[in-house]
C-alpha cells in the first residue's frame, strides 16, 4: 500500500511552483451562503443578494444586512455590466493555474448603485495597460472544471482601449 503524497504549500513560493507544476488550478468551494452565486454563475447568470427589508444589495454573500441587520434575502440577477473601481495588474503569478500577468478587479456592478457593492475578477480579452479605473465591462463566463465556473469580466464595446488608440 503506498502512501498519499501530500500537496505542496500553497502560501509559499515553492509551493505554488509545484502546484503549477502539477497542474493544480484553485477553484472555489460553494457553501450553503454562496451556493445560489456558484450555481448561477454555472449557468452563466450573474447574481448578488439584496435585503428584502430596506432593498440594499450586498456582495460578498453574508448571513444578514450589513445597513438594518435583517435575516431577509432574495437572489437578484444582474446584467453583467458594470465598471472598474480599482485594479492591480499581477506580473509576479504567484498563483496556480494563471499563466503569465493578469489584471485582477473589483467591479462597481450598474444595479448596485452604493459604492459599498464590488464584485471581483479578473479582466480578460485585453491588455494590461488598456485598463483604467472607470472603464465599462460587462461579465463572462471561465469554466475552470465541470461544474465550476467563474464570472470573469472583458472591457466592453463602449470601452476606450489605448491600444486601439482610444484614449480613456
Amino acid at each position: 500500500m503506498t502512501t498519499p503524497t501530500p500537496l505542496p504549500n500553497p502560501e509559499t513560493r515553492a509551493g505554488q511552483e509545484e502546484m503549477k507544476r502539477m497542474g493544480i488550478v484553485p477553484w472555489p468551494i460553494a457553501d450553503d451562503l454562496t451556493r445560489p452565486f456558484w450555481d448561477a454563475a454555472n449557468r452563466h447568470e450573474l447574481v448578488i443578494q439584496r435585503c428584502t427589508a430596506c432593498g440594499e444589495f450586498r456582495h460578498t454573500p453574508r448571513a444578514d444586512c450589513l445597513f438594518c441587520k435583517s435575516t431577509d434575502v432574495e437572489w437578484v440577477k444582474l446584467s453583467g455590466k458594470g465598471t472598474v473601481f480599482t485594479y492591480i495588474v499581477d506580473h509576479r503569478n504567484e498563483v496556480p493555474g494563471f499563466d503569465g500577468h493578469y489584471v485582477f478587479a473589483f467591479i462597481n456592478p450598474v444595479e448596485a448603485p452604493r459604492t459599498s457593492v464590488r464584485l471581483t475578477g479578473n479582466i480578460l480579452e485585453c491588455d494590461p495597460d488598456d485598463v483604467y479605473i472607470g472603464m465599462p465591462v460587462e461579465v463572462m463566463y471561465k469554466e475552470l472544471k465541470p461544474g465550476v465556473t467563474l464570472p470573469e469580466f472583458r472591457p466592453a464595446p463602449e470601452a476606450k482601449l489605448r491600444s486601439k488608440g482610444q484614449t480613456p
